[in-house]
């Protein structure tokens, strides 16, 4: 592969046989631009944070229906099992609402801890 000089100094041209003629760009800094990753995770802890948050809704409204059922089993007397397994589902149901909203408590801090060290470091302390 053999390299042409371009008109512009900081342009050039690669060849391969005279087939190809690729642009390759040279940089005249010695420091690459960096995306901002802080905004990044900032933003992908508060989207997090809000799919908590849509999840543990969705358990709750889940929880009011299966105890509407359970509710309307035990007046209308509904057999012992139906009871027993919407009374089950009502059970996985809390411990998935349970884990879910101590994430969100935990992602919440977490977002809150780092909102307080951006701004001591922004005040240069």
């Amino acid at each position: 592969m053999q390299y042409k000089p371009c008109a512009s100094s900081h342009v050039r041209e690669a060849s391969s046989d005279g087939d190809v003629v690729i642009p390759l760009q040279l940089r005249t800094r010695s420091r690459f631009k960096m995306a901002n990753t802080r905004s990044d995770l900032e933003g992908e802890r508060a989207e997090r944070a809000r799919a908590m948050f849509k999840s543990r809704a969705g358990y709750i409204g889940a929880l009011t229906k299966l105890q509407r059922n359970i509710g309307e089993l035990m007046e209308n007397c509904g057999t012992l099992e139906d009871v027993r397994s919407k009374w089950k589902s009502y059970d996985e149901i809390w411990r998935k609402l349970v884990s879910t909203h101590e994430q969100y408590i935990e992602c919440l801090e977490n977002m809150r801890r780092l909102a307080l060290v951006m701004k001591s470091k922004s005040q240069g302390n």
